[in-house]
């Protein structure tokens, strides 16, 4: 066997191996993350219009920050919200943080009439994926039977 053919055969060798291993690491199997609005469904509803219901479903696997979920009315920030109690952690992005690993919602009183919403939030997946800040604003019709979202 000449050097020119080991050569070959040397480098087809590596090449092949290292295909091999990347498509190991970075097949999509593994490391597979949702959309954000997969990861943390969020809604609105009324009831008996005096209380907003703001409905957070987390997937399994991610969890939401309750430091960084910040509600808005017409512009204004509701600073008085009654949240779940929070799961203590500490992780590699904030640190010792109270999260929500599982589906809660908020109901919050309304003393006026609101024609919109506006939700933010952040959360994470488990696998080390840190989703930006996400905002959510919801339209409340006149008659308030009709809620319509839009996107970030």
């Amino acid at each position: 066997m000449n050097i020119k053919n080991l050569f070959i055969q040397l480098f087809l060798l590596l090449f092949l191996s290292s295909n091999a291993y990347s498509d190991g690491i970075f097949s999509s199997s593994k490391n597979t993350f949702l959309k954000v609005d997969e990861a943390f469904v969020v809604s609105l509803t009324k009831e008996k219009n005096k209380f907003l219901i703001i409905n957070f479903k987390i997937e399994k696997g991610y969890y939401l920050y309750k430091n960084k979920i910040k509600i808005y009315y017409d512009g204004k920030k509701i600073s008085e919200i009654k949240f779940p109690e929070p799961k203590i952690t500490e992780d590699d992005f904030f640190g010792i943080s109270e999260i929500y690993e599982t589906s809660f919602y908020l109901k919050i009183k309304m003393n006026e009439k609101v024609q919109s919403v506006q939700v933010s939030y952040q959360g994470c997946a488990d696998k080390g994926l840190c989703y930006a800040p996400t905002k959510k604003m919801f339209n409340i019709s006149e008659d308030a039977s009709v809620i319509k979202s839009s996107g970030n």
